[in-house]
C-alpha cells in the first residue's frame, strides 16, 4: 500500500485552535502522531484550525489494557476526567478517572467523538492504563431499555424485548450484580414479565452487570 505524502505547512496561525476530545492543547511535540482534520487558507499554505477528534495515536492502547465496564455518572471536560460508576460481578464502586488528550471515543454508531458528546447514564466501555487510573480508549452506548418477556431464577437468566416486533435477547443474571426496583435492592424474581427495565450488559453482550426499573408497574 503506498504511503502518503508528507505535506509541510510554513505557518500555523497564532489564534488557531487546536480540539482534542473536549480540551484545547498547545502546539507542541505530544502532538506528533496523532490523526486529525486541519483547516487551512485558501493557498494551502497556512494553518488556521486542527481538529484532532478523539482518534487518538496508534499503539496507545496496549493489548493487556485492564478492560472495565461502567456507567457514566458525570464529566469534567476542563479537567479531563470521568466519575464512572464500575460495575462488574461483585462490584459497584465510583471513580473518578483521568483521559488523555488522545483517548478513543466511538459511540454506538462507531463514529470517532469527543468527551463532550456523552452523557450521564451512558454505558461504558473501558480500556485503560495498568492501574486502571487513565483511560485510553472507550465505546459509550445508551443503557439497554426493553420489556421483561421471561426469568428463569433457577439458570439465572432473563429474556427481554423491546416490542412484539424486536428479538428477544436472552442474558445470564450472575450473583452479586446490582438489581434494584424504585431504588431498592432488589432480586432476579422481583422482574417480572411485562415490566420495563434498564440494564446495563458486559463487552461480551451475554451476561449483565446491572438491572433495574424505575417505575414499579406492579405486575
Amino acid at each position: 500500500m503506498p504511503s502518503r505524502p508528507r505535506r509541510t505547512y510554513s505557518t500555523v496561525t497564532p489564534t488557531a485552535r487546536i480540539h482534542s476530545s473536549g480540551r484545547f492543547p498547545a502546539l507542541d511535540a505530544n502532538l506528533v502522531g496523532q490523526v486529525g482534520r486541519f483547516k487551512v487558507t485558501l493557498d494551502g499554505k497556512t494553518i488556521v484550525g486542527i481538529d484532532l477528534g478523539a482518534t487518538g495515536k496508534a499503539g496507545d492502547i496496549p493489548e493487556n489494557a485492564p478492560t472495565l465496564t461502567g456507567i457514566l455518572q458525570a464529566s469534567d471536560l476542563r479537567k479531563g476526567t470521568l466519575i464512572v460508576r464500575i460495575l462488574a460481578e461483585g462490584k459497584d464502586e465510583v471513580r473518578t478517572l483521568e483521559t488523555r488528550p488522545s483517548v478513543v471515543t466511538s459511540l454506538v454508531d462507531g463514529r470517532s467523538n469527543n468527551l463532550a458528546d456523552l452523557w450521564p447514564g451512558m454505558k461504558l466501555a473501558l480500556r485503560t492504563s495498568p492501574d486502571e487510573k487513565v483511560v485510553l480508549w472507550l465505546k459509550a452506548t445508551p443503557p439497554i431499555v426493553d420489556v421483561v418477556r421471561r426469568v428463569d431464577v433457577a439458570k439465572r437468566t432473563i429474556t427481554l424485548a423491546a416490542g412484539e416486533a424486536h428479538p428477544e435477547r436472552t442474558f445470564r443474571v450472575p450473583p452479586g450484580i446490582k438489581m434494584m426496583v424504585n431504588g431498592w435492592p432488589a432480586e432476579l424474581q422481583d422482574f417480572r414479565p411485562g415490566r420495563v427495565v434498564s440494564a446495563v450488559d458486559d463487552p461480551a453482550g451475554s451476561a449483565l452487570v446491572a438491572l433495574w426499573t424505575l417505575v414499579d408497574l406492579g405486575k
